[in-house]
């Protein structure tokens, strides 16, 4: 099966397809994630030809792609989730042309990319479960590769 470009929203009952003029390009592996505080949605990464490390918006009704001059090495196979007490986007592992496993961490605060260098954190993987607990306030992460 080949890689879709479509987008669909939920209206509350039912899934309907949007058609962006402008919009990413057909990929797999990609991580998105909800930011509530600007009402958008981002995307980071995936494969479609290669392994890309680019960042898109969408504002409900179109795909913005945001060039950063810092941002996180290609990957997919990654995790993304909103982190609402810091208002910020927060990126985790991932691989890079399917041989080199990422452990590296990233934020996305006001659409600028900033690596982050935890005293703490898990080993290389990709294929990983990430959420965020607003109670815990902190990333979640489970299972993945590597």
């Amino acid at each position: 099966p080949s890689d879709l470009q479509d987008t669909w929203e939920w209206d509350g009952s039912e899934w309907v397809e949007v058609v962006p003029a402008v919009k990413p390009s057909a990929r797999n592996g990609h991580a998105m994630a909800y930011h509530a505080a600007n009402q958008r949605v981002v995307l980071f990464g995936g494969y479609d030809s290669k392994c890309r490390n680019d960042t898109w918006i969408y504002d409900g009704n179109e795909w913005t792609e945001i060039s950063t001059a810092v941002r996180p090495p290609e990957r997919n196979y990654h995790g993304m989730v909103y982190d609402p007490i810091a208002n910020r986007m927060l990126l985790f592992g991932g691989v890079n042309n399917g041989t080199v496993f990422l452990g590296d961490t990233w934020e996305l605060r006001n659409a600028e990319w900033l690596e982050l260098n935890p005293s703490c954190a898990p080993s290389a993987r990709c294929c990983l479960g990430l959420s965020y607990s607003a109670l815990a306030e902190e990333m979640v992460l489970f299972g993945g590769s590597g």
